[in-house]
């Protein structure tokens, strides 16, 4: 196993994770590649040892499951200066681990080839997850990307 792959590392230090070319997700379209261009297809084991690829992989691919479309996603809304851009990962009863991920901005959510407008917290809530961990992104001086201060959404 890859640890430097290890799903939770791309949403716990998504500077290593999200891709900053922006002239190509300046020029990418989300929505489009969303419906037409990505196919989900889960990792052999989805769950602990789920591990994340690149979204330029993903992109080549098209394919991947729920973190490879997160970084995709993400990837693109940094580029085109969405604001309030991050990454979670959701939690279902019973599992003892995040079963989900996605991306999200201020007003919308990207999950698994979807793209929904609400908050987190509306989606998390209609989707049935118990609890949403969230790790904001912003991007700084120099376009460096980095990871903002944890949050969560209980429901």
């Amino acid at each position: 196993m890859r640890l430097d792959r290890w799903t939770p590392l791309a949403v716990l230090w998504p500077e290593r994770y999200v891709s900053r070319d922006l002239d190509l997700w300046s020029a990418f379209d989300i929505e489009e590649w969303s419906r037409r261009g990505y196919d989900w297809v889960e990792d052999d084991w989805n769950g602990f040892l789920d591990l994340a690829k690149r979204p330029h992989e993903t992109l080549a691919d098209g394919t991947g499951d729920c973190e490879d479309y997160a970084l995709v996603a993400a990837s693109w809304a940094l580029a085109n200066d969405r604001p309030g851009v991050g990454l979670a990962v959701c939690w279902e009863w019973p599992y003892p681990w995040p079963r989900h991920a996605i991306a999200y901005d201020d007003e919308r959510v990207y999950s698994s080839g979807r793209i929904t407008r609400e908050s987190v917290a509306e989606y998390t809530n209609r989707d049935g997850y118990l609890f949403s961990l969230r790790r904001p992104l912003r991007r700084e001086a120099g376009d460096r990307v980095s990871g903002g201060a944890d949050e969560s959404d209980p429901v």
